[in-house]
């Protein structure tokens, strides 16, 4: 794991502003996801940059808070909020009261239909009404 360290500072001395960093858990949200990286990882990552670190991968209301705990100043969520093709307001609610709207992000895909974007959940399948 030490070129996720070293792929992190080579980001930040390319001049990145953030760092992007999962899947921490696993994740619904691709079909073939990269391995887990798991929170202790993320700690050590936190811990070497000086950019803010954005977790992504598993996120829900009941281990989000464990993301902010190991350093990350976001998380990004897809599947936990959006699941065919709608947005789950309830879940987005408790998930943004588990860590504070100023650090929930939510990861927005979007593709065109009918010469208009549309979000799109599902690995892009479903598209929403938005």
């Amino acid at each position: 794991m030490r070129l996720v360290i070293a792929q992190a500072r080579a980001a930040e001395a390319d001049g990145a502003d953030l760092i992007a960093f999962g899947p921490v858990f696993e994740t619904r949200s691709k079909a073939n996801p990269d391995p887990t990286v798991g929170l202790e990882r993320l700690r050590e990552v936190c811990a070497t940059v000086a950019r803010p670190v954005i977790a992504i991968g598993g996120i829900t209301p009941e281990n989000a808070a464990h993301f902010l705990d190991a350093g990350a100043s976001h998380v990004i969520v897809t599947s936990h909020v959006f699941s065919k093709g709608k947005v789950d307001m309830d879940r987005l609610k408790i998930l943004k009261k588990a860590v504070g709207k100023r650090n929930l992000v939510l990861d927005l895909s979007c593709r065109k239909k009918a010469g208009h974007f549309h979000i799109v959940t599902d690995r892009w399948q479903n598209f929403t009404d938005v």
